[in-house]
């Protein structure tokens, strides 16, 4: 005769798995981080473009600058002097930029300072201001 035992198993019935709750905080703590994260990228790229127009509007001064420069001292040929403007129109990285000549008398014979700002085409506001002090004969 053969006598079989049978072992009654008693199965516990855990559960596996997240509840509502923490799967609710997850969500909310994944979205803060990737809210503050695009916020961030966002920043980020607002201030490389604001850094890459102050250069371009501050080498359009320069140049502006340095051309009244080459003319205080008589690097360019007087026949290659070309009337030159108080206003005018440049492209600098695929952009034009306004810029405005000052000249104003300073202290000292013949001392003028020379300031140029510039500005966007959609801005009253100067995106850049340089200025050098001159001596020249005449303007």
């Amino acid at each position: 005769m053969r006598v079989t035992c049978k072992i009654e198993r008693r199965i516990k019935s855990e559960t596996t798995g997240f509840t509502l709750l923490e799967v609710v905080v997850a969500l909310l703590i994944l979205s803060t981080v990737l809210t503050g994260s695009f916020q961030l990228v966002h920043r980020y790229a607002d201030d490389r473009i604001k850094i890459q127009d102050r250069i371009s509007a501050n080498q359009v001064a320069w140049n502006r600058l340095m051309e009244r420069h080459q003319i205080a001292e008589n690097w360019i040929p007087a026949n290659e002097v070309v009337v030159q403007g108080t206003t005018g129109l440049d492209e600098e990285s695929d952009r034009d930029w306004k810029w405005q000549l000052k000249i104003e008398s300073a202290v000292g014979q013949n001392l003028f300072r020379h300031q140029v700002s510039v500005f966007s085409q959609n801005s009253a506001d100067s995106e850049a201001r340089l200025a050098i002090f001159l001596v020249s004969q005449e303007y």
